[in-house]
């Protein structure tokens, strides 16, 4: 899904930037520009003086891990917002792997009690606070590798990734919590039912 891009400035002389134009220096003053400070705004969409903010302060104190209330609340939700579409993917793997090792292998396997599979919550925990309590991190890192896809683009083809890549999706969210709730109302849909 794509979202309308602004049109950036100049942060010299305030006039409007091309995105299809080389994004080096600007065509009417001649003033070099940063290009990845340039097309932030345009790839995070909303909220971005909350990141702005957050990521000056990480870079000012050379500070590789950032906690996101919204990351840390809202999950793989989050991820999928963002348009973190490798993460959440990654995460979602990752959360389903250690359910299955500890349904099937633990309890179903090798007859382990139901109420010992708690020894599996640190992992869990591990994995939750890794993609949740460092969102900035992660998000930054994502942000980084758009821009540079970004820079190696030209003309409307940059125009159209940035559209197509930047900015937040609902859809993404509304599907990973429809799938919760499948998950969540299926086996007892399939209780009362049978």
């Amino acid at each position: 899904m794509s979202h309308p891009v602004p049109q950036p400035q100049c942060p010299s002389c305030s006039q409007p930037i091309m995105l299809h134009d080389p994004l080096t220096r600007c065509a009417h003053c001649g003033q070099p520009f940063d290009a990845e400070k340039l097309l932030r705004p345009l790839l995070v969409g909303r909220n971005i003086e909350y990141y702005e903010r957050e990521f000056s302060r990480m870079e000012a104190e050379k500070k590789y891990a950032s906690w996101n209330r919204a990351a840390f609340w809202n999950g793989a939700s989050w991820l999928f917002y963002r348009k973190m579409y490798g993460y959440g993917f990654l995460y979602l793997l990752l959360a389903f792997a250690l359910s299955f090792l500890t349904e099937f292998l633990l309890i179903r396997t090798l007859g382990m009690a139901s109420n010992l599979s708690f020894l599996l919550a640190p992992f869990g925990f591990f994995l939750w606070f890794y993609f949740f309590a460092r969102g900035n991190t992660l998000y930054s890192r994502h942000l980084r590798n758009l821009t540079q896809k970004a820079l190696s683009l030209e003309g409307a083809q940059r125009e159209k990734f940035i559209r197509r890549r930047g900015g937040v999706s609902w859809l993404g969210p509304i599907l990973i919590e429809s799938l919760v709730a499948l998950s969540i109302l299926a086996p007892l849909l399939a209780a009362i039912f049978s």
